[in-house]
């Protein structure tokens, strides 16, 4: 299967932006992923940091009791000491009934902290993370230390504070367990939430880089792609221009050769229609010949106006004085066919710099095959409007007739082609070859947007060509100077 020059750049530009799509979710899945390990390995971290914290208190009070050197301070002692460790920023004791026993440092009120938000797995035995007046993240971590029975498997379990042990040494009883809460401060936390969202920032500037280069990629392609079409339809017409061109020479060449002859037989019948106006059969016969070669030497006249290059002779012009007077020349066609013809102008439209006559002959030529086309009783309409969007002025001419089939829109205009008998085939290819010569554009258009049937042709004249404004505006049917 042969495949195009668009479809074969369009391929590897299509698979080099899913590359790149399917990078960037990668990259920003694998980022949000990394993310939260890294903050929660960090958390779990800290938390450890306070359960090894607890370990060493209990071992601590422990050893003191075994060894009989307990105290109604050692408790004071062990928590002062422990809290001289530089990460820990206060450490308080709690009996069952919420009193603070012994603190560190003073401690902050309620309306000193605010409480942030701790992933859940986190949030057992009531740990949370406050945020100092200071401006400092401190976690709070809660646990009930057991005296009572070494080698307990669960450190975390709470006894109640009247279920006394009795003890070797100068003590007689002490509670089993009570809260012990350490804050710590979150300083490693936050640098390596620091650390992520810098590397955060840093993969958002490469996703955005990615996307960026992968519109831009497309832009290319998308401008590549409409500038190789543009190409395209510059080569199809300069072959067109070249065949049109050898055809003109090859027309020109032909009508010369046959238009002094044709004078002289056009006389000769013409005097035999003269010579035989007393015989009416052979006079019939010499006037249709008559006829005859005046449709062919009309046909050599279209030749020759399609061969000969085309000089314009611009003037401004009303456009609703151009569309009347050529309702004006067509009103005895339309009423012979009882075909009535609608005028669709926009009030106070621009003047158009066009050479009058020819772009006449154009809408005679448009309105003239939308009239043949038509059966009595239906509708032509012309119609005319400034579209400032793209800067040039639209003619149109419309008819409900039965259209033109779709195969035959890109022929239409090529000399020669035609659907009827009689045609020459080189009203319509004239007609286009004046429009371009004026900067404009002719397209059809058939069947009619919501329906089946109908017809319009469509002629844009750009603006630059009204170069001299409106004080020049000619009336049409009024001589030139």
């Amino acid at each position: 299967m042969k495949i195009n020059s668009s479809n074969r750049l369009f391929i590897p530009g299509f698979f080099i932006l899913t590359v790149v799509f399917l990078l960037i979710l990668f990259t920003g899945w694998s980022t949000w992923l990394n993310l939260n390990r890294d903050r929660k390995n960090a958390l779990q971290q800290l938390i450890k940091e306070g359960e090894l914290i607890f370990h060493s208190m209990e071992a601590d009070v422990r050893g003191r009791i075994m060894g009989a050197m307990w105290s109604d301070n050692c408790l004071k002692d062990i928590m002062l000491h422990t809290s001289q460790n530089k990460d820990i920023a206060y450490l308080y004791y709690k009996n069952s009934k919420g009193d603070i026993l012994c603190n560190s440092i003073p401690l902050p009120t309620p309306e000193e902290i605010e409480v942030l938000p701790i992933p859940e797995v986190f949030q057992h035995n009531e740990n949370r993370m406050i945020k100092l007046k200071d401006g400092k993240n401190v976690l709070e971590i809660r646990r009930y230390l057991n005296f009572g029975s070494i080698g307990n498997e669960d450190p975390h379990s709470r006894v109640p504070e009247n279920d006394y042990h009795l003890l070797p040494g100068k003590l007689d009883a002490l509670p089993v367990a009570f809260e012990t809460v350490i804050g710590l401060y979150m300083t490693d936390y936050e640098n390596v939430r620091q650390a992520d969202l810098h590397h955060a920032m840093i993969m958002m500037a490469i996703l955005a880089s990615l996307g960026a280069g992968g519109i831009f990629f497309l832009f290319v392609i998308k401008k590549h792609l409409s500038d190789l079409k543009q190409i395209k339809r510059l080569e199809y017409k300069v072959r067109k221009s070249e065949k049109h061109a050898e055809i003109g020479k090859l027309a020109a060449a032909v009508a010369h050769e046959i238009r002094n002859p044709l004078s002289s037989i056009k006389g000769f019948a013409q005097f035999l229609s003269h010579l035989l106006k007393d015989d009416p059969q052979n006079c019939e016969y010499a006037t249709i010949m008559v006829k005859e070669l005046d449709r062919i030497n009309r046909v050599i006249t279209d030749l020759l106006t399609f061969a000969r290059p085309l000089e314009i002779h611009k003037l401004h012009v009303d456009p609703m004085e151009l569309i009347e007077h050529t309702v004006l020349l067509v009103e005895g066609d339309s009423k012979y066919k009882n075909i009535s013809i609608e005028t669709d102008i926009q009030i106070n439209m621009k003047s158009i710099y066009i050479d009058i006559h020819q772009m006449t002959q154009v809408l005679l030529n448009l309105v003239l095959n939308s009239l043949r086309e038509l059966d009595m009783g239906q509708k032509l309409v012309i119609g005319a409007a400034n579209n400032y969007s793209k800067g040039d002025t639209v003619i149109w001419v419309e008819d409900d007739g039965p259209g033109i089939p779709e195969d035959y829109h890109d022929k239409i205009f090529d000399p020669f082609f035609t659907r009827h008998e009689k045609g020459t085939g080189l009203g319509l290819a004239i007609s286009k070859k004046i429009v371009e010569n004026h900067g404009g554009e002719i397209l059809v258009k058939s069947p009619l947007h919501g329906s089946s049937r109908g017809c319009r042709f469509i002629i844009t004249i750009p603006f630059e060509n009204n170069r001299h404004g409106r004080s020049e505006v000619l009336a049409l049917g009024h001589n030139e100077e």
